[in-house]
């Protein structure tokens, strides 16, 4: 009975998962991407390149909008779409990493996540291709009458730092929970 439940559950699960796919191709090696009925995408691929690929080719399908945004705010340019931002802009640029000390980290990463992260930014500039020609981009670029800069190495860096600047800064009480742990 018990072996029963496991085999049925298993077969629940890929249903859920195979609800839509979506095959890309990098290098002659196939990607495939599926989303469950949730719309979550689950990323299968044969090597580490491909696999990083096509996650940054998801998340930027699903997120290209809060991607801009947040490498924007994170490198003092969000004023160029929200002029409200002008004040952290400038503090932002006072304060932060230049670019080129942002690709002095970058480079200090073990050659290993330098590839993996090149490989994620080759995916989300294959889907920002892609959409930019077949008009599939978010309409916060059309709002803001912008089109969207290749993304670059760099940017993760930038997104990394404002991510660790917002939750490591108190929203979540992380810093109070490492002092319990």
């Amino acid at each position: 009975m018990k072996s029963a439940a496991v085999a049925l559950l298993g077969v629940l699960i890929s249903v859920q998962i195979a609800t839509a796919q979506q095959i890309l191709q990098l290098e002659g090696e196939e990607i495939r991407i599926r989303r469950d009925r949730y719309g979550v995408p689950h990323v299968f691929a044969n090597s580490e390149r491909a696999l990083f690929y096509g996650n940054g080719y998801a998340v930027a399908q699903d997120r290209l909008w809060q991607m801009e945004r947040y490498r924007r705010d994170g490198r003092g340019e969000m004023a160029e779409i929200d002029p409200k931002a002008l004040a952290r802009d400038r503090d932002v640029r006072k304060l932060g990493f230049t670019e080129d000390e942002r690709k002095q980290r970058f480079d200090q990463l073990p050659t290993k996540h330098q590839l993996q992260i090149k490989a994620y930014i080759d995916g989300v500039n294959a889907w920002v291709t892609e959409a930019t020609a077949t008009g599939k981009l978010p309409e916060g670029y059309a709002q803001n009458q912008i089109r969207p800069a290749p993304f670059r190495v760099t940017d993760s860096v930038v997104i990394s730092d404002l991510m660790s600047q917002r939750f490591g800064s108190g929203g979540g009480a992380e810093l109070r929970n490492q002092r319990y742990l």
